[in-house]
């Protein structure tokens, strides 16, 4: 009995000590934190940080979040993002550490580019149907009447349908056009349409990210059938004042962004308003028939974006967003006053205050 005892823990001890170090005593610690443009301080949603000795990493959330477990053999980190420059930072690890990267915009030459590949990466969550729309990349494609509008682009994906030519409804895989959900900063947005359906409410000046979710999407976002646009807001810029504007054939539309105390809170202001009222009194005056009583009609649309991001502290940040929309159209006699042969008035308003908090402990890059 003895001698099997002995030859038993002779060779659970020789197994110990034939066992890698690494895998017998490796220690895992959690890094957290956010992802930041350098120049503006802006969150940056789908930045990657990637481990090169454990061959994993984690993409950063809407709000530019990310969260990741590593071994303490890893030495560094792996930070990219499309646009951006790749950066490394050393990982002394020793405890949970919370760190917030900055990345620097890259500028790219236009004698060429070199496209290399090197091992998969591994990502911590793979989700099917979803797709994620660079607001960039709209100002790119074809446009009707001069008006950019996302809700037209998703129509370009596969399994998505646009309804009436002309239409921003979106059919996605034979549900219809009230079976999705809109998102805008968290708030669900209900007929998400300007002028019956025909432009949607959606200025991309004030757009950071789009999400476009058409099937399997998690349970957090029940209650619809279709599919979940989801739209996150840009947070205005923390370090400068910078603004734009663009007339089009229909509506004009302007933006304006800067710091209210630099460094520390910011603020964005966007706007669009439609000139379609002139337009419409001028065909009816053409279409009109001698001795035909004289009417007249008012129609327009306008949008607003506001939104204000204060930093509180290095793990606090408050954001605070507002939206307001209103469509109207009248018809009246001019020779009668007050009358009013034909009227409509339909509207959105949200408003919305989220305080992100990040539990850690603050370190710096050494």
């Amino acid at each position: 009995m003895h001698t099997l005892m002995y030859r038993r823990l002779s060779a659970i001890i020789a197994l110990l000590a034939s066992a890698p170090a690494g895998l017998a005593f490796a220690q895992t610690y959690t890094v957290t934190g956010y992802i930041e443009d350098d120049a503006s301080r802006e969150r940056i949603p789908g930045a990657t940080v990637y481990v090169p000795e454990s061959k994993i990493g984690v993409t950063s959330n809407q709000y530019g979040f990310y969260s990741l477990t590593i071994s303490t053999e890893a030495t560094y980190l792996i930070v990219s993002h499309i646009g951006y420059e790749q950066t490394n930072y050393v990982l002394p690890l020793r405890t949970d550490t919370t760190h917030i990267f900055s990345l620097t915009r890259r500028v790219i030459p236009l004698d060429g580019a070199e496209i290399t590949a090197e091992a998969p990466l591994t990502v911590d969550q793979i989700q099917m149907s979803r797709h994620e729309i660079p607001v960039e990349e709209l100002e790119t494609l074809p446009v009707l009447l001069g008006e950019v509008d996302i809700q037209k682009t998703l129509q370009l994906l596969p399994g998505v349908q646009g309804g009436l030519e002309g239409s921003s409804g979106l059919y996605v895989r034979g549900g219809r056009v009230d079976q999705n959900l809109f998102l805008l900063d968290g708030l669900s947005l209900y007929n998400p349409a300007h002028i019956l359906g025909f432009f949607s409410v959606f200025n991309t000046d004030a757009m950071k990210r789009v999400e476009f979710i058409k099937g399997a999407f998690p349970a957090q976002y029940g209650g619809r059938l279709s599919s979940v646009v989801n739209f996150t807001m840009r947070e205005g810029n923390l370090k400068k004042f910078s603004g734009l504007g663009a007339i089009g054939l229909l509506s004009s539309r302007a933006m304006l962004e800067g710091p209210i105390v630099k460094n520390r809170a910011s603020f964005l202001i966007t706007g669009r308003r439609t000139y379609l009222d002139p337009v419409l009194r001028i065909a009816q005056r053409m279409s009109q028939y001698p001795g035909e009583p004289t009417r007249r009609t008012n129609g327009y649309f306008h949008d607003l974006n506001v939104k204000a991001n204060i930093i509180a502290s290095q793990r606090d940040r408050i954001y605070l967003s507002g939206y307001s929309s209103l469509d109207r159209l009248r018809l009246s006699e001019v020779d009668i006053p007050d009358s009013l042969v034909f009227g409509i008035t339909w509207y959105n308003r949200l408003a919305s205050l989220r305080w992100n908090k990040l539990i850690g402990i603050a370190c710096s890059p050494i």
